[in-house]
């Protein structure tokens, strides 16, 4: 038998949280590992498709700690890791799946905000701990779900550095640019927040859609407006693709 203490102490070595996590071990009670049966921890994370390169490598380090860690209480320890989409629909299947095996002690998780957000509530639901490295939408920690954690920054934290050290490089003319999600768009909004702040002045904030070819209407619309400095938030291959499409202006610098 291996208590719910346990088991979270374990996922804490993991991401490097113990003391919240510790908080909740008494209040939901014990999980039984059957003899000769694994210890699983779960993943959610993007595995295929645009982005995989940062799903795989999330992946990498969940399976380094396992290998470092080793079995736990003779039970040899395993990670199942699940393609996560970065979004949704596709995480909240995985927290369905996994909250319902019971071999399943908690999951690291998921890889994006628009995924963690629904996936949450699952797991609130089955109360099994989830430790995203890399959600940062702020209502992810505001909402009070006990079960979710994260061991990165929040958009928060990231807009107000970013827009000090845009202000401090003399950029105090800035056009947001997000590709629509929910870490993007949240992260770009709180950015112009703070770019104003600090006495700068954001010309124009615009969506681009993920998947999209050409967005040279957009990029067309902000040419004339001459900012001094160009900002996105959104994942990287929408980013390379802005930047090899975008003809700036003299002076005019890009941020993502």
């Amino acid at each position: 038998m291996i208590k719910r203490t346990q088991i979270l102490i374990l996922l804490a070595a993991f991401c490097l949280v113990i003391s919240p996590l510790l908080a909740h071990a008494d209040e939901w009670g014990t999980i039984t590992i059957p003899e000769g049966k694994p210890v699983k921890i779960g993943m959610g994370t993007m595995l295929t498709g645009d982005y995989a390169s940062l799903g795989i490598d999330i992946k990498h380090g969940a399976e380094m700690a396992v290998l470092d860690h080793g079995p736990i209480l003779g039970h040899s320890l395993i990670l199942q890791a699940e393609d996560d989409g970065c979004s949704g629909p596709p995480s909240v299947a995985i927290a369905e799946k996994l909250c319902n095996d019971p071999l399943v002690v908690g999951l690291v998780g998921y890889m994006c905000s628009g995924g963690s957000k629904p996936a949450s509530d699952i797991h609130d639901k089955y109360k099994v701990v989830m430790v995203s490295p890399s959600s940062t939408a702020l209502e992810l920690t505001a909402r009070g779900i006990p079960i979710f954690f994260r061991t990165c920054w929040n958009d928060r934290i990231q807009a107000e550095r970013a827009a000090a050290f845009a202000i401090k490089r003399g950029w105090t003319s800035v056009v947001v640019l997000h590709d629509k999600s929910d870490y993007g768009q949240s992260l770009a909004e709180d950015f112009g927040k703070n770019i104003e702040k600090r006495g700068g002045k954001v010309l124009a904030s615009e969506g681009l859609t993920r998947g999209d070819k050409d967005f040279s209407p957009v990029l067309t619309k902000i040419k004339p407006l001459r900012p001094k400095l160009i900002y996105f938030d959104g994942i990287n291959p929408v980013g390379r693709k802005i930047i090899m499409a975008t003809k700036r202006p003299p002076k005019t610098s890009i941020l993502y």
